[in-house]
């Protein structure tokens, strides 16, 4: 049940950012990067969060200003997971999840005789 978690991040980090966007505070920033962070770490699908926002962020302010750092705590969060994943088994795990959707993917055909 790791999606209500991953939700709760997303929504308190979406409502944090867009408050301390509006007003400037670095503290609810910080508090939404934690908070992405989390959401990624929790469901790699959290991972979505960085580009919408950043997005977001671009279209309302026009500029890429000095709250595009804190974008840095997920994409760090995820890669330093990536680094202990690796070395436990040898291989990234986040990746994996996409290889395993492409080989996965669409509808499999029956064979004709």
């Amino acid at each position: 049940m790791c999606d209500t978690m991953m939700l709760a991040f997303w929504v308190w980090a979406i409502a944090l950012w867009l408050e301390g966007l509006e007003i400037d505070d670095w503290r609810r920033l910080s508090a939404s990067a934690v908070l992405m962070s989390a959401a990624v770490l929790t469901k790699y699908f959290g991972v979505c969060l960085v580009p919408l926002l950043l997005a977001y962020s671009i279209h309302r302010r026009r500029r890429i200003g000095g709250w595009a750092g804190y974008f840095a705590a997920p994409v760090l969060s995820l890669a330093a997971y990536q680094l202990w994943m690796t070395s436990l088994y040898g291989h990234a795990v986040f990746f994996d999840a996409f290889t395993f959707a492409r080989r996965n993917t669409g509808a499999r055909t029956p064979r004709r005789s």
